[in-house]
């Protein structure tokens, strides 16, 4: 099992194509079709990469203080 499959509970590629259909809000019933998963699974795994997005936004901001000192990371 990787790190990836323990993480998120399924194969990175399945996970990789779930992720894109979020972003491109393909509805679940549709991408579990695509996927041969069921549209629960496919609602869990939004829920489930949404509530991590959220859980770790603040790694994706910017510095509130620079090394230099300065605030906004200059």
């Amino acid at each position: 099992m990787t790190q990836t499959e323990f993480f998120f509970g399924m194969d990175f590629l399945t996970l990789d194509l779930l992720w894109w259909a979020m972003e491109q809000h393909v509805p679940a019933a549709e991408a579990a079709a695509v996927l041969g998963l069921s549209p629960e699974q496919v609602e869990r795994v939004y829920r489930d990469i949404a509530q991590k997005q959220r859980n770790t936004a603040y790694l994706r901001r910017p510095p509130l203080v620079g090394l230099d000192g300065r605030q906004g990371g200059g």
